[in-house]
C-alpha cells in the first residue's frame, strides 16, 4: 500500500518499550477505558533465549484480548498483539508478518513504525516507552511526516529514560504523559477523530473552512509563520491532531483555545513544519551527487575558489551532515585545495539548535557506514556527535523560503520534500527563488515526489526518478518574490473570489468612464509605474500610445511608449523621483503613422503616498500652442545624437551599477556568513565554557570523593594497625624485592626485627627456627603465586609453629609481594598426639575384635573391612575392597546381605540384630547376627556400616538346652502329684504341671491367674502350715 487508508479503517496504535516496559505497558492497559476501537500493536525488546510471559501479564491488566504475534495475522480492532521473542514484525496490507531477528544492530521498533506510518499514515499512532538506547526515535519521525500522531512516556516516569529522551529530542513528539495519561490520550484521539470522520458533511466542511482561515490567521499574525499557501489536507489533518492532544470537544473549542495559548500556538506550527528527516535518506540519489554531480561541479571550480552549497529546509541536520561528508571525500579524492560554503537553514529555529549541537542518537549506525561513523563522528554514552571538522563546515542559521531573500551564486541546491505541503503559487515562488539563488550550470535538488512545474524549460534533467537537475543558460533571470503572501488566501470559497472579481471588474469600469469624461474629447493616456518604471496598472488609452511588441513581454514602461517619447519619459520619471515634486513637459514632438504629433508629459508625485508609484499622463495636444507655462521640449539633430551617446553611457553605467550590487550583495552574504560563523564560534566557546564548567563540577565531585577515600583509608590504616598489635599470630608483610613493609609484634619472638627495620630485606634478619631459609620460602612463593604451609619449631622457647605463605595481590590481580603468617600450634600437635594414640587405640580393638565390622560406600562397595569378618567370609579383606556383598557371598545370602544394605541406604534406618545362617566354609550349618546402620563418610556421602557376630555355638547350645526342657516338661506332666514352681523373691508363678486340674479341678493357667495361690487353694487351717514349710524352705 502507499500509505492511503481508507476513510473507514480504524486506528492502530504502535507501542515500542525495552527496560522497564513491563510496568510502563501494565499501568497503560489499566488505564485504558473499554472498547477503544483501534488495534495495540506492542514491541518490546525481548531475549531470544527465553520464553515471554509478556501476553499474559497484559491480558490480566485489559479487558482487550491479547494474543502473541504469528504471521499473517490480520489486524482486528481492539486487540493486543505482542511480538513474539527473537522475531521482528512490520505491518502490510492489513496483516502482520513476522521476520528473523538479524544477527547486526536490530531496531524492532523503528522497523514497525515506518510499517506503521506507510500503512496507516493518519491513522497511525506511534508509542514510545521506558527503555535504554534509541530505538523508535526513527520510528515516530515516519509517523508524524505521514501525518499520525507520535506520544512519548516522560522520562521521569520511565525507569529507563534513554528511549523517550532521545524521541524528545528530535522535536517531533506531539506530546510527553505518563502510562496512564498516554492511555487516555490515545482513547481521546480515537474517539475525537472517529467522530469527525463519521459527522463530516458539507455543512461541517464548509465551517471548517472558515475556522481553517481563522486558525492559519492567527499563525500567520501570532507566530510571524504564513501557512496560507501550505496544502488544505495538511493543514486540516495536523490541526485536527492538536484538537485531538488537547481534548478539544470540537474546533471552535480548540480556536479558543489557541486563541488564548501561546504555549499551544507554538505546538501547533510546529506541527504544522513537519521537519522530519535522516542520514542518506534514499541511498541512492546520494551516490549520483558523489560520483556525478560533485565531481563535475569541484572540476569546474579552480585551486583556492569556493565549493557554495546551500541545504535548504535542512530540519535538524542530517541531511545537510550527510552532504558535507560526501563533499569532503569527494574532495580528498580530486587532491584540489577547494574551500567549502555550506550553508544550511530552516524555518524552525528547535531543529536548527539540534544540527548546530550535532548530537544524534545510536539508530544512525544503521544509516552511515562504520567508515563515516569512525571518521566524522565521535561515539559518546547513548549518541554519536559530529567532530568538529565536520560541524565547521556548516553555516547554520534560520531562512524562511516564502519570506527572506535567498542567497546567490550557488552550485548546488537542495530542497528535498518541502513542496509538497505547498499549493502550486507558493511552490512557483520558491522554486524562482531557488533559481535565482543557482549559479549558471549550477545543480538543483529536489524530493522524489515533487518536480519543477512551469520552470522545467530553466532545467536539464540528471536523474527523472530523483530530482536531480541542472540550470540551464537560457538568459532568463527570474527575480525573486519574498513579499509575504496574504493570508487565507488559499481557504477562501470560490464564490467569495468570483464576487470579488466581478467587484473589481465594475470599479475599473466606472474609472474608465470617470476619466473619459474628464479628459472629454481629448485623446490621453493614463497609467500607473513602479519605482522599477514597470506598468502596473493602465487606467485610460484613448490616445493608443502604448505599444506592445510580438515576443516576450516586457513592461518597462520606456519599452511601450514610441521611440521619440522614450528619452522624455525616462528623464521626467527620473526627475519627479529626485526632485520629489510633479513634472510637467510641453509639447514634445513625435512621429506617428507619417504625423507629427504633440504630447504633453505629465508625471503625477504625491509625497504622502505609502507607495513609491507614479501616475503617467501622456496628452495629445490639439493645438500647436499651448496656454500651459511649461517648458518646451524641442530636441535638435545634434543633441539627438548627444543624447543617444550619453544613454549608451547610462546603459552601461547601470550594467556597471548592477555588478557592483551584485558584487555588495556577495560581499554582505559573506560577511554575514562570517557573522555567522562567529556566533557558532561564539556557541562553541559558550559550549566549551559549559564543558569546563562541568569538568569543574566533576573535579570538585572527585576532589570531594578522594576526601572520603582518605578519611576511609585511614580508619581502614588504623583498623588494620590495631588488628595487627591486638593479634596473636605473627604476620610479615614483604613486597616483590623481599623487603618487610609491615609486620606484627609477635612476629619479633621469631625474626629478630625491630620498627625501624621497616623497608629492609627479610635475609638481613636471623631468625630462631630451626632448619628453616625463610628467603628461599619466600622467593618460592613469589615465583610459583601459590600458597605454601610447613610446620617447623622455635628453637628459643620450643613453641611448635605453622608457618604459612600466601602471594599478596593489588585490586587487580597482580601479585605484589609475598606475607608471611606464624600460628603457633603447640595445643594443636599435642591433640595430635591424642588423636593418633586414640586412633592406634581404636585399630588395634578394631583389628583384634570377636566382631566384623565393614564400611560400604553408596554403591555398596566395601571401602574397610577386619580381619574377623574377613575369616567369616573366607577370603582376606584387601579382595573385598571395591567389591560388593553379592560378589563375595555366594547365592542367596549375598543376595540377602546385598539387600539389607540396600534398605539402610534407601531409608536411612537401622537395622538390628538381624540372624543370617548358611554353610560357608563348608557343610556345617553356621548362624550369624547381622546388625546394619547408616554413616557419613568423610566426603560427605552416604555409607553403610556393618556389624557381624558368630553366634553358631550359642545356637548350639539353646538347642541342647531346649531339648533338655522338653525333657523335663514331659516327665513332670506324667507324673501323677503336682509340680508347682513359686519364686519367693519376686512371688510369683513359675510352673504348674497339668496334674493340679485332675487333682483341684483347676487348670493350670486358672491357677497361674490366681494372685495368692496358697490363700485360695489351701484349707485356712493348713496355710500356716505352708508359710512355716515355704520360709524353711527360703532359710536352707
Amino acid at each position: 500500500m502507499n500509505g492511503a487508508v481508507p476513510s473507514n479503517q480504524f486506528f492502530v496504535v504502535g507501542i515500542g518499550a525495552s527496560a522497564g516496559g513491563v510496568q510502563a505497558l501494565a499501568s497503560f492497559f489499566a488505564n485504558l477505558p473499554e472498547r477503544p476501537d483501534a488495534a495495540f500493536v506492542v514491541v518490546q525488546h525481548l531475549s531470544p533465549d527465553f520464553k515471554s510471559m509478556m501476553t499474559e501479564i497484559l491480558q490480566r491488566q485489559t479487558s482487550l484480548m491479547a494474543c502473541q504475534i504469528e504471521d499473517g495475522m490480520r489486524v482486528e480492532p481492539n486487540m493486543v498483539y505482542v511480538l513474539p521473542p527473537g522475531k521482528n514484525v512490520v505491518l502490510q496490507d492489513g496483516k502482520l508478518h513476522l521476520l528473523n531477528r538479524p544477527g547486526h544492530l536490530n531496531y524492532p521498533i523503528n522497523l514497525f513504525f515506518e510499517s506503521l506510518a506507510k500503512e496507516y499514515s493518519d491513522r497511525a499512532i506511534g508509542v514510545v516507552l521506558s527503555g535504554g538506547g534509541s530505538d523508535g526515535t526513527d520510528g515516530l519521525q515516519s509517523v508524524s511526516r505521514a501525518g499520525g500522531v507520535a506520544l512519548v512516556q516522560s522520562p521521569e516516569t520511565a525507569q529507563f529514560g534513554s528511549m523517550p529522551i532521545n524521541a524528545i529530542s528530535l522535536g517531533l513528539v506531539d506530546q510527553i504523559l505518563s502510562p496512564k495519561e498516554l492511555a487516555e490520550a490515545v482513547y481521546h484521539i480515537v474517539q475525537f477523530k472517529t467522530g469527525q470522520l463519521d459527522s463530516s458533511g458539507g455543512e461541517t466542511a464548509a465551517m471548517v473552512q472558515t475556522q481553517l482561515q481563522k486558525i492559519v490567521g492567527l499563525l500567520s499574525e501570532q507566530e510571524n509563520t504564513d501557512f496560507s499557501a501550505y496544502k488544505v489536507n495538511t493543514l486540516k489533518r495536523r490541526i485536527l491532531h492538536r484538537c485531538a492532544l488537547t481534548r478539544s470537544r470540537t474546533v471552535e473549542d480548540y480556536l479558543q483555545i489557541l486563541s488564548s495559548s501561546a504555549e499551544e500556538r507554538k505546538l501547533l506550527r510546529q506541527s504544522l513544519l513537519i521537519g522530519a528527516t535522516r542520514f542518506f535518506r534514499d541511498k541512492q540519489p546520494w551516490k549520483i551527487l558523489e560520483t556525478e554531480v560533485l565531481p563535475q561541479l569541484i572540476e569546474q571550480i579552480s585551486d583556492g575558489q569556493q565549493l557554495r552549497i546551500w541545504v535548504s529546509a535542512c530540519a535538524t541536520g542530517e541531511e545537510a551532515y550527510s552532504l558535507a561528508m560526501i563533499v569532503d571525500e569527494v574532495i580528498a579524492k580530486t587532491d584540489k585545495n577547494v574551500q567549502v560554503k555550506l550553508f544550511v537553514t530552516d524555518i524552525d529555529t528547535q531543529a536548527l539548535a539540534i544540527a548546530a549541537k550535532g548530537i544524534y542518537p545510536e539508530t544512525i549506525s544503521v544509516d552511515i557506514s562504520a567508515e563515516r561513523l569512525a571518521k566524522y563522528f565521535e561515539p559518546k554514552t547513548g549518541h554519536y556527535q559530529v567532530k568538529r571538522f565536520l560541524r565547521e563546515m556548516l553555516i547554520i542559521s534560520p531562512h524562511d523560503l516564502t519570506k527572506n531573500p535567498g542567497f546567490s551564486r550557488m552550485h548546488l541546491v537542495t530542497c528535498r520534500n518541502v513542496l509538497i505541503y505547498m499549493q502550486p503559487q507558493l511552490q512557483d515562488q520558491v522554486l524562482r527563488l531557488l533559481h535565482f539563488t543557482l549559479m549558471d550550470s549550477g545543480t538543483l535538488f529536489l524530493g522524489s515526489s515533487e518536480n519543477l512545474g512551469q520552470f522545467s524549460e530553466e532545467f536539464a534533467t540528471l536523474s527523472s526518478k530523483w530530482k536531480i537537475y541542472r540550470k540551464l543558460d537560457t538568459g532568463h533571470r527570474f527575480l525573486p518574490v519574498t513579499s509575504a503572501q496574504p493570508a487565507l488566501s488559499i481557504v477562501q470559497p470560490a464564490r467569495q473570489l468570483q464576487g470579488r472579481r466581478a467587484q473589481t471588474a465594475r470599479f475599473e469600469q466606472q474609472v474608465t468612464e470617470l476619466l473619459k469624461y474628464c479628459f472629454d474629447n481629448r485623446r490621453a493616456t493614463c497609467l500607473m509605474v513602479d519605482p522599477n518604471n514597470e506598468l502596473v496598472r493602465v487606467f485610460y488609452n484613448s490616445a493608443q500610445l502604448l505599444t506592445i511588441d510580438i515576443g516576450e513581454a516586457r513592461l518597462e514602461v520606456t519599452e511601450l511608449v514610441p521611440p521619440d517619447l522614450k528619452l522624455p519619459l525616462e528623464t521626467s520619471l527620473h526627475r519627479a523621483r529626485r526632485e520629489g515634486k510633479t513634472v510637467l513637459y510641453n509639447d514634445i514632438r513625435i512621429q506617428q503613422a507619417e504625423h507629427t504629433q504633440s504630447v504633453n508629459l505629465k508625471i503625477g508625485y504625491d509625497a504622502d503616498s505609502v507607495e513609491e508609484n507614479l501616475i503617467v499622463i501622456m496628452e495629445l495636444a490639439a493645438a500647436p500652442a499651448s496656454v500651459t507655462q511649461a517648458p518646451v521640449y524641442e530636441i535638435e539633430s545634434e543633441i539627438t545624437e548627444h543624447v543617444t551617446a550619453l544613454e549608451r553611457e547610462l546603459q552601461q553605467t547601470r550594467e556597471n551599477l548592477q555588478v557592483t550590487i551584485e558584487e555588495l550583495e556577495t560581499t554582505n552574504e559573506e560577511q554575514q556568513a562570517t557573522n555567522e560563523e562567529l556566533l557558532a564560534s561564539n556557541e562553541e566557546l559558550q559550549s566549551t565554557n559549559e564543558e569546563l564548567q562541568s569538568v569543574n563540577e566533576e573535579l570538585y565531585t572527585v576532589n570531594i570523593e578522594h576526601q572520603n577515600k582518605i578519611r576511609e583509608l585511614t580508619r581502614l590504616n588504623e583498623d588494620v594497625d590495631n588488628l595487627l598489635h591486638s593479634t596473636e599470630i605473627g604476620v610479615v608483610f614483604l613486597d616483590r624485592e623481599l623487603n618487610i613493609r609491615k609486620f606484627t609484634p609477635v612476629v619479633s619472638e621469631v625474626i629478630n626485627i625491630r620498627p625501624v627495620d621497616v623497608d629492609r630485606p627479610i635475609s638481613h634478619f636471623t631468625h630462631t627456627l630451626a632448619e628453616t631459609n625463610l628467603k628461599a620460602f619466600a622467593q618460592q612463593i613469589l615465583t610459583t603465586e601459590a600458597a605454601a604451609e610447613q610446620e617447623v619449631k622455635n628453637t628459643r622457647n620450643g613453641d611448635q609453629l605453622l608457618m604459612r605463605g600466601n602471594p599478596y595481590f593489588r585490586e587487580d590481580g597482580s601479585q605484589d609481594g609475598v606475607v608471611l603468617s606464624f600460628i603457633k600450634i603447640n595445643e594443636l600437635k599435642a591433640m595430635q598426639a591424642e588423636l593418633q594414640e586414640t586412633n592406634s587405640i581404636l585399630e588395634n580393638i578394631y583389628a583384634a575384635s570377636p566382631l566384623g565390622f565393614a564400611l560400604l560406600d553408596k554403591n555398596l562397595r566395601y571401602l574397610r573391612i577386619n580381619q574377623t569378618l574377613a575369616n567369616i567370609n573366607g577370603i582376606s579383606p584387601s579382595e573385598h575392597l571395591g567389591k560388593t556383598p553379592a560378589e563375595i557371598l555366594p547365592g542367596e545370602l549375598g543376595q540377602t546381605a546385598h539387600q539389607l544394605h540396600q534398605q539402610v541406604l534407601k531409608t536411612g534406618q537401622a537395622i538390628h540384630n538381624r540372624e543370617i545362617c548358611s554353610t560357608l566354609l563348608g557343610d556345617q550349618l553356621r548362624f550369624w547376627t547381622a546388625s546394619y546402620f547408616p554413616v557419613a563418610l568423610h566426603n560427605g556421602q552416604p555409607g553403610v556400616a556393618a556389624v557381624i557376630a558368630e553366634v553358631t555355638e550359642l545356637k548350639q547350645t539353646q538347642r541342647a538346652l531346649e531339648e533338655s526342657q522338653n525333657f523335663i516338661r514331659r516327665i513332670s506332666e506324667s507324673t501323677p502329684g503336682i509340680i508347682y514352681i513359686y519364686d519367693l523373691e519376686s512371688n510369683r508363678n513359675i510352673y504348674l504341671n497339668a496334674t493340679v486340674q485332675a487333682i483341684l479341678g483347676y487348670t493350670a493357667a486358672e491357677v497361674m491367674q490366681m494372685e495368692n495361690v496358697v490363700s485360695e487353694l489351701v484349707h485356712p487351717e493348713d496355710i500356716n502350715a505352708v508359710y512355716r514349710y515355704f520360709q524353711r524352705f527360703a532359710q536352707l
